[in-house]
């Protein structure tokens, strides 16, 4: 996912996530010198609308830009 990088977000991003009963198997995050947060995050989902409620709970965050399911 991607967004605004200010402080809190990567924690509110974990409580959504938390209050949703997935679990997070892994997580990465960063920023670069334009306040341009990207997390990348490995979630242990049960089927697609568990996966399309998480995202929808992650994308109503503020400064959210965009959230993409990647398959490994």
């Amino acid at each position: 996912m991607t967004g605004y990088d200010r402080r809190g977000l990567l924690n509110e991003v974990l409580h959504v996530v938390a209050e949703s009963r997935t679990n997070i198997h892994a997580v990465n995050g960063r920023s670069d010198k334009n306040k341009m947060a990207v997390i990348d995050m490995t979630i242990a989902i049960t089927n697609l609308d568990h996966l399309y409620k998480v995202v929808d709970k992650i994308k109503k965050l503020p400064d959210i830009y965009s959230v993409r399911r990647v398959m490994h």
